[in-house]
């Protein structure tokens, strides 16, 4: 069964209002990007793409360790 989040203002630019939606933090230790404290060990780029009506994919950019 997929995670259910809200998507949450984060900010605003020029452009308009920015949103985000929060990735489980078991996904993310997953990925080693916490440390043993529960901070971010690294500041990944990431790809979103829209592939549907309601649909995106995320990619984490570049090296992946």
């Amino acid at each position: 069964m997929a995670n259910i989040h809200q998507l949450r203002r984060i900010g605003s630019n020029s452009s308009g209002d920015k949103v985000g939606v929060e990735l489980p933090r078991d996904d993310i230790e997953l990925e080693g990007l916490l440390d043993e404290n529960g901070e971010l060990t690294d500041t990944p780029q990431v790809a979103i793409s829209r592939v549907d009506d309601g649909e995106w994919r995320i990619e984490r950019l570049g090296d992946q360790a």
